[in-house]
This record gives structure tokens, sequence and C-alpha cells, in this order.
């Protein structure tokens, strides 16, 4: 418990340092939990907007024991909200948060109403997913973050040159094989 909340005030002091240059409207810490095999990690987004305007909102997450995971972001906008970026920050082992360089996301699917993004194989740690948007007064929106820590890999599929020494090997035994017949 007490590691929770040294986690929790540190996440809150480097986010009120991250947001001293843009005026985060929104900052939720969200612990996420192990769903049934613990290979999942789960937290749930729910966020209203109290005025109208431009939004920024900044959801930290802790919770994660493990490197190697998939961080997925998902947002579902209400009436009255239009979503225009999501981005993914680290925040270091120092307490640092990277907020001039967000991490490389390998999908990102945005429109005007929903929002997923997923960046592969990140390391164990704290992160702040930051959305950006455009809002009427009391509009919202609902999502999740998931974090995959025993993520597939896709099966490997062998190159054309691979295929040719494969079969150019076949050749030679099949070669082989018809000379001791002859013999």
């Amino acid at each position: 418990m007490k590691s929770f909340i040294k986690q929790a005030g540190l996440a809150a002091a480097i986010t009120l340092a991250a947001t001293s240059g843009a005026r985060a409207d929104t900052t939720q810490y969200i612990m996420l939990n192990a769903v049934t095999t613990s290979t999942n990690w789960v937290g749930a987004v729910v966020q209203q907007e109290a005025t109208a305007g431009s939004f920024t909102d900044a959801f930290v997450t802790f919770g994660v024991p493990a490197a190697g995971v998939d961080i997925t972001f998902n947002a579902v906008a209400g009436a009255g909200v239009t979503f225009s970026n999501a981005q993914l920050y680290y925040f270091d082992a120092t307490g640092n948060y990277a907020a001039d360089t967000p991490i490389a996301l390998n999908v990102s699917n945005q429109s005007s109403g929903s929002v997923q993004a997923t960046a592969y194989d990140q390391i164990a740690g704290t992160y702040a997913w930051v959305l950006t948007g455009t809002a009427t007064a009391g509009a919202s929106y609902s999502g999740s973050i998931i974090e995959n820590t025993n993520p597939t890999i896709p099966s490997a599929v062998p190159e054309p040159g691979t295929w040719a020494l494969m079969l150019a090997g076949l050749v030679c035994v099949g070669q082989l094989a018809r000379k001791r017949s002859r013999a």
C-alpha cells in the first residue's frame, strides 16, 4: 500500500510538472487491474468535459509488473465530443516526463468519434495517454486502457530465398535417391 501511495504521489508530481507548458484540463490516475490470467491489465476511462471548447486530458497508468507489454488505448466519443489526437508518453526512472517525445504508435486508428492506438513492446513503468479534442459543455466519452503482458507473436513466414534453398535441397535429395535406385 505504501508503494502504491508513493507511485500515485510521484505520478501526480510528474504530471503537474509536465503540464506546465500546456494546460491539461483533466488528469486521471488509473491503476490497472489484472484480468483472469493476469496477462491483460485493464483500466476504465470515463471523462465528462465541464466546459465547452478545446480539451487536453491525460490518463496516467501504473500497475504493470513486466516488460514487453503492448499498450492499447480505446475511446469512443459521445455526442458533442470530437477527438483530434492521442499520444503516449513514458515517465522515466528519474521522474521525468518526456512531453516533447511521444512514443511511436504501431497502430493508430483515429477519427473524430473514436480513437484506438497501440504501442508494441514497451517496458514496465508509468505511462500517460494524452487525448486532445473539442467538446460542448457536459459532453462525455469513455474507453479503456489495456496492457497485454503476453502479446502474441505472429508466426514466421519464410522469405522467397528460404523457399528457393529448401526447394534446391529437395531436388538434391531427389537426385541422390534416383542415383541410388539405379545403382
